[in-house]
Formats: C-alpha cells, sequence, structure tokens
C-alpha cells in the first residue's frame, strides 16, 4: 500500500458520510462545523515573505529560460538576481516550477537541463 497520509478534513467528510454518524444530529453537527473550521482556516492562509519573493525569483527563471532550447542551473545561476542565489536555491525553485508543470528538466550525457513546458 503506498505511504499516503490522510488529512484531517478527509477523516471528518468520511466519518460525516457515515450512516450511523448521520443518524445522530449532535455528532453530524459537530463534524459539520469542524469542516466548516477547517475550510476556513485554508482559506485564510497567506503566502509567507519568503514564499512571495521565490514567486518573483521563479518569475525571473522563467524569464531567463524564454527562448532556450535548454539550461543548466550552472547556466541559469548567474542570469537570475545577477548571481544573488545559490544553486541549492536555484534549483529547489526550479523544482517547484517542473511540479507546476512551468518548467521540464531532461538529461543528456549526466547533465540536466531545464526548458520551458
Amino acid at each position: 500500500m503506498a505511504n499516503t497520509k490522510i488529512t484531517k478534513i478527509e477523516v471528518l467528510t468520511m466519518m460525516a458520510a457515515d450512516e450511523n454518524i448521520k443518524a445522530n444530529k449532535v455528532f453530524a453537527d459537530f463534524i459539520a462545523h469542524e469542516i466548516e473550521l477547517l475550510k476556513k482556516k485554508s482559506a485564510n492562509r497567506k503566502l509567507t515573505k519568503t514564499q512571495t519573493e521565490n514567486v518573483g525569483i521563479k518569475d525571473n527563471i522563467l524569464e531567463v529560460l524564454n527562448g532556450s532550447d535548454g539550461m543548466t542551473v550552472s547556466q541559469i545561476m548567474p542570469l537570475v538576481g545577477e548571481g544573488a542565489y545559490n544553486n541549492q536555491k536555484i534549483s529547489s525553485l526550479l523544482r517547484q516550477l517542473i511540479e507546476d508543470g512551468k518548467v521540464r528538466r531532461y538529461t543528456e550525457k549526466r547533465v540536466a537541463y531545464f526548458t520551458l513546458v
């Protein structure tokens, strides 16, 4: 079985679907209230200072990759923020851009290249 975590809201939703809990108004109301609180809490979540800075850096990375047929992290580093960021930071942000579906990673002769999707 895959190692997947189940969230609190998923557990409460499954509990709310149970016939025994539906029959008990106190339990059903409590679970509905808890689900509402969790949805309200997640809706109010804001980006941290670092996350908002990273959005700008990601935009710069996308601009650098625009029009290129593939660049390595070492080639991207000096072009983003005038070389103010290390390769770990750039690699991490590239990984996030790959997860978002904006950047594609491919390997050629054991060297990783990145390009726009």
